[in-house]
């Protein structure tokens, strides 16, 4: 298996995912991040073009991130942009498993 990365960016959440967020009634836009080995994968984890990871997605180190989504592997996680050490943290989407 190839070894994993953590990829991280900002994207618009669904109304109900910032809800469960406890994010402003106004705010939309949430951290996610996911452990895949490439960002080709996370790419499409996240629903977005090679282009747009390109420009739009890194690594991350943050530790709670690198936590949560290596403990879950495929799964896009959400939080709030406030990087709270006591954020709310969501799974929003596990991987498709099967044909």
């Amino acid at each position: 298996m190839p070894k994993l990365k953590v990829f991280g960016t900002a994207l618009m959440i669904s109304r109900e995912d910032a809800a469960k967020l406890k994010l402003p009634s106004h705010v939309r836009q949430a951290r996610v991040f996911v452990a895949c080995p490439s960002m080709a994968a996370a790419a499409r984890a996240f629903g977005i073009s090679n282009y747009e990871a390109r420009n739009y997605v890194g690594e991350t180190g943050n530790e709670s991130e690198v936590c949560y989504a290596m403990s879950s592997p495929g799964t896009v996680f959400a939080t709030g942009m406030n990087y709270d050490k006591d954020a709310i943290v969501i799974a929003l989407r596990a991987p498709k498993t099967g044909a």
